[in-house]
């Protein structure tokens, strides 16, 4: 219908590593946007850069399950952060600009230096 344009869909990281979205990824998705926010785990910030990169993996190995390797979408972290002050704290996540700041830089940066799909 709209040669070049690829079809995609966005969720919750978990929605595609649960297998949620299974039926969605057997459709012929060519493009899957996974938003996943430590902070909203109640992940601690010393620990956030490992759980982003532990769900997105999640994700992936439930993707790569259903479809098979050879017909992998493009897979792209679709939204990530963590809130600055003024922000309401998450059990053991605490909303701060210094812990902001160290996430966008370990997480996010860390994830471009490695040739991630970041939005």
């Amino acid at each position: 219908m709209f040669p070049g344009v690829k079809v995609g869909t966005a969720d919750s990281w978990n929605k595609f590593a649960d297998g949620t979205a299974d039926a969605i990824l057997s459709g012929g998705v060519e493009l899957i946007l996974a938003n996943a926010f430590s902070f909203w785990q109640a992940t601690p910030i010393s620990n956030a850069t490992w759980n982003l990169f532990q769900d997105v993996f999640g994700a992936l190995q439930q993707i790569e399950r259903t479809v098979g390797m050879a017909n992998m979408p493009e897979f792209w972290v679709g939204e990530t952060g963590w809130p600055t002050d003024g922000g309401s704290n998450y059990g053991a996540a605490i909303a701060s600009t210094q812990n902001a700041a160290r996430y966008f830089s370990e997480s996010t940066c860390s994830s471009k230096s490695e040739s991630s799909k970041l939005i």
